[in-house]
């Protein structure tokens, strides 16, 4: 029997909100751990502060990750110094920047071995693009994004990751 992943359309909303529009297909992502022959999934340290936004991801991603959630963006390093994550997703929007690059900033003080940071934008072009790249993203994905194309870009950047590894 095959996993079933959403389709699923994640956006902000004016006051905060996120929208989860639904999709369901009878095909799954590929599993990450699947491609190294290791049946652990990958831990991964989720940053949003809306909680709505948090929920969903939890729930649409803990089938193939091991998730840890946070609200707050200064709650980085202290999660970073109690287990070594395989990559950290942070949800930054609009008024939120200087937190989050704050964040990366101690993240990379707590570890020397600091796992990959992708970055969850309200908008994004190729200035927006350049100022993550420069302070130290390793991918970004702009919302609205479907579960499948989140799914798809958090494997592209482990992978990228365990072949320097």
């Amino acid at each position: 029997m095959k996993n079933l992943i959403p389709d699923a359309p994640v956006a902000s909303v004016e006051g905060r909100l996120c929208s989860f529009l639904t999709d369901f297909h009878n095909t799954a992502p590929n599993d990450p751990s699947s491609q190294s022959g290791s049946l652990q999934r990958p831990s991964l340290l989720i940053v949003e502060a809306n909680e709505e936004a948090s929920e969903l991801l939890e729930l649409f991603l803990s089938p193939w990750y091991d998730l840890t959630v946070v609200h707050r963006h200064d709650f980085v390093a202290r999660y970073a110094r109690e287990r070594a994550y395989q990559l950290v997703f942070m949800g930054i929007d609009e008024g939120e920047e200087q937190p989050a690059l704050d964040a990366l900033v101690q993240l990379r003080m707590v570890r020397v071995d600091r796992p990959p940071v992708v970055a969850s934008v309200g908008y994004i072009d190729a200035e927006v693009e350049r100022c993550l790249s420069r302070a130290g993203f390793d991918g970004f994905i702009k919302r609205t994004f479907t579960v499948r194309s989140l799914c798809s870009m958090l494997e592209r950047v482990l992978l990228r990751e365990s072949a320097f590894a």
